[in-house]
């Protein structure tokens, strides 16, 4: 697909022009992972869409600076992304942190996206919260620096993880597409992360930081939640808290999926997703 580079806040970051016909999509992916994940729902989105899919700063073919990794700093690029591809108002699909800092945009900069679809965002308090947010965190950080980063071939390293969670649930062609555009190509056959574990981590290490709620509470436009029925990252409780406090939002829950709901069953999220950002919501499905 073509790819464009966008300026935003002193990084250059990727985009995919996956074409389309219709108002434009950005795709904002989740932590760890790449714009080329979406490609599986991608063909669902493009009958109705002009679709753009963003490597977020630290991930893919975007720039890695060694901090500026927060959430904050990430809503902050979209703006400039927006503002460099003339996407003026355009509508937003985002999956885990990628929801999350696409709603703190439009939070920030009213106006910025005319309706916003959130897959499985991570949404929690400020401060330590019941959940022991900050410790949670902090575990999975140490967890993810010890991550693999380079394997001899890329069909090892899809071997590797289609047999461990969370990958085991993805369908074969959205772990293929992480392979493909999640790893460089090593000039001896091997592979490594585009994004580096130890880079990773630190994108975790501002649990606390910002009261999620009270971020995303200032959106006036529409915007569509879903949840994984199988998450373990989005309590029903914080969904349905987050809803309760945007000002035009409605929770759907997606039968027998987890927070990977996209790489899961692209069909059913794009079957949510499609209606409510065409402003069909009588036609979404119950």
């Amino acid at each position: 697909m073509p790819s464009r580079f966008v300026t935003a806040n002193g990084c250059r970051l990727h985009v995919v022009d996956h074409g389309g016909s219709g108002p434009s999509l950005l795709l904002s992916h989740g932590t760890g992972l790449c714009a080329g994940v979406w490609e599986p729902v991608v063909p669902h989105l493009t009958p109705h869409f002009r679709v753009w899919a963003l490597d977020r700063r630290g991930h893919g073919d975007s720039d890695k600076p060694p901090d500026g990794q927060g959430l904050a700093d990430v809503a902050g690029d979209y703006a400039p992304v927006v503002a460099g591809l003339g996407l003026d108002g355009a509508l937003a699909l985002g999956h885990s942190a990628g929801g999350t800092t696409l709603g703190i945009a439009a939070a920030r900069h009213p106006g910025l996206f005319a309706r916003l679809a959130l897959v499985d965002p991570i949404i929690f308090a400020a401060g330590p919260g019941p959940g022991g947010v900050r410790a949670t965190a902090a575990l999975v950080a140490q967890r993810t620096a010890r991550r693999r980063a380079e394997w001899p071939s890329a069909q090892a390293m899809h071997d590797g993880l289609a047999a461990r969670a969370p990958y085991d649930t993805w369908t074969a062609d959205a772990l293929w597409a992480y392979v493909r555009h999640g790893a460089t190509v090593c000039a001896d056959g091997s592979v490594a992360l585009k994004c580096p574990p130890a880079l990773e981590a630190t994108m975790y290490g501002h649990p606390g930081a910002l009261d999620l709620f009270a971020e995303l509470a200032p959106i006036r436009g529409p915007v569509l939640v879903l949840r994984g029925e199988r998450t373990d990252r989005f309590p029903r409780a914080s969904a349905e808290r987050a809803v309760a406090e945007m000002a035009d939002a409605r929770l759907v829950e997606l039968p027998g999926l987890t927070h990977f709901a996209p790489m899961e069953d692209p069909a059913l999220v794009a079957r949510h997703v499609v209606p409510f950002l065409l402003g069909e919501r009588e036609k979404m499905t119950p």
